[in-house]
């Protein structure tokens, strides 16, 4: 496990996805994140969380601090073992996730933090990296 780690949960459910924002709100205070910010990073988590349980029957999500160039920051990656996203451009610039659902908390997410990556395998599985960083 990395040593980075702060924060692990497992999501399943709705109520692991409550976790995950609440979680992911105290530890964006804790950096030092500002109110506005900490909000905006809540939000990301609890849409890609709330994706995990809606589209791949669960996974896991990470939180870290993370330092660049001086910059505080925070990480955080969302990993499952679903059917994967089949047009990933699609789904992050209009939100359809191609198969008559709405993969909108993924293109919600993305315009709320600084750096958004995502890693789909067709039959394998999704993972997700957000970061945001402490604006000074």
């Amino acid at each position: 496990m990395d040593s980075r780690i702060e924060i692990s949960i497992a999501i399943r459910d709705n109520p692991d996805v409550v976790m995950a924002r609440t979680e992911a709100r105290y530890f964006a205070e804790e950096i030092g994140f500002e109110p506005v910010d900490q909000s905006r990073i809540a939000a990301a988590v609890s849409e890609l969380a709330a994706n995990v349980v809606r589209f791949a029957d669960g996974g896991e999500m990470w939180g870290a601090r993370i330092d660049r160039d001086a910059t505080k920051g925070i990480e955080f990656t969302f990993r499952d073992r679903g059917p994967g996203i089949e047009n990933v451009d699609e789904v992050l610039n209009d939100g359809s996730a191609g198969n008559g659902h709405s993969r909108f908390g993924m293109s919600t997410a993305r315009v709320l933090v600084d750096e958004f990556e995502v890693d789909t395998e067709i039959g394998r599985g999704t993972t997700v990296v957000i970061r945001k960083w402490v604006r000074h």
